[in-house]
């Protein structure tokens, strides 16, 4: 049986009218996904207090966070084959399939993000808002070493399960079609989940002090990420990202060898560079340099098509 395009063709029109009634309910089904989320986390959070295994799924590496991220990935796969009536994580497959352009795009995408997070680190060293850490350098050990690779490992983890969970999951079951207004929907409000997410465990976080300023950031680089994805139909070129983003701050907060100065508005907080509205400027300007890039991006990294439907995915190769 074909695979039904809802952009062409009478059985489009037909699927397209199909799913466009169905469009609160979907997003009404996401609300309630997130809305019970936190329930078998607090039961993992239970399991560890009770067995004193001394694990929390609020440790920022480690053992207890990839347990809360595979019980967030259990339930997603439970959401797709329930309620989308998708096969779970079937568009792996894909990326199997063809592993070389895939990782090809992981690659670039990365890179390019890490020379560019380096390079920024280089230009306010140069500028005299950065310092280099003589005391750290010397510091620097065996230990620190294995514990910044461990939480490296983690952090790639962590890129992979929500770039899953946020883009390939979340954004991709609220677009069926690749009308703008459908999409933009998609996009804004699987980055608002995205930034809420952070903070599942107190609500009134973002309503405090300036951390306004870090749900501007989180929501602008969710934007940035879904954009990529819908630029290279690739979510690896969106993990090559979030990874890049991830590796320079777990370098510096685990070596301590590089040191932010906070003294200008611009900069945000020396703590989460995500705070600082240059950074929101960046991310505002990459975002638009992808989406002008779309169809190189596409024809060098395509690996899927973004749209679902019940049951149905197409695939572009």
């Amino acid at each position: 049986m074909p695979l039904v395009n809802p952009g062409s063709g009478t059985d489009g029109i037909t699927a397209r009218r199909h799913y466009n009634g169905t469009t609160p309910l979907r997003y009404l089904k996401i609300i309630l996904f997130f809305i019970f989320l936190p329930v078998p986390l607090f039961l993992l959070e239970a399991i560890f207090l009770v067995t004193g295994s001394g694990l929390s799924i609020t440790d920022g590496n480690g053992v207890g966070q990839v347990s809360a991220l595979l019980v967030v990935i259990a339930m997603v796969a439970v959401f797709s084959r329930f309620v989308a009536k998708e096969r779970p994580f079937g568009f792996l497959y894909f990326y199997l399939r063809n592993w070389r352009p895939a990782l090809r795009g992981f690659a670039i995408f990365g890179g390019v993000t890490l020379f560019l997070s380096v390079s920024a680190y280089a230009i306010l060293w140069l500028f005299g808002k950065a310092t280099i850490s003589q005391e750290a350098i010397a510091a620097f050990n065996y230990k620190v070493f294995e514990d910044t690779v461990v939480t490296l490992l983690t952090a790639l983890v962590v890129a992979l399960t929500e770039e899953i969970v946020f883009r390939t999951f979340l954004m991709r079951y609220l677009r069926w079609n690749t009308t703008a207004l459908v999409t933009v929907g998609a996009v804004l409000f699987s980055s608002f989940i995205f930034v809420i997410s952070h903070r599942l465990d107190e609500p009134l976080y973002w309503f405090s002090g300036n951390n306004w300023q870090l749900f501007v950031g989180l929501f602008l680089l969710a934007v940035l990420l879904s954009v990529t994805y819908l630029s290279t139909a690739s979510f690896l070129c969106n993990v090559g990202i979030h990874f890049g983003l991830l590796f320079t701050e777990v370098v510096r907060f685990r070596t301590h060898i590089i040191e932010l100065n906070n003294d200008n508005w611009w900069f945000g907080s020396s703590y989460d560079v995500r705070m600082a509205p240059i950074l929101w400027l960046l991310f505002i300007c990459a975002t638009a340099v992808i989406f002008l890039s779309r169809r190189t991006l596409r024809a060098n990294f395509a690996i899927e098509k973004e749209v679902v439907t019940h049951g149905l995915l197409e695939r572009t190769f």
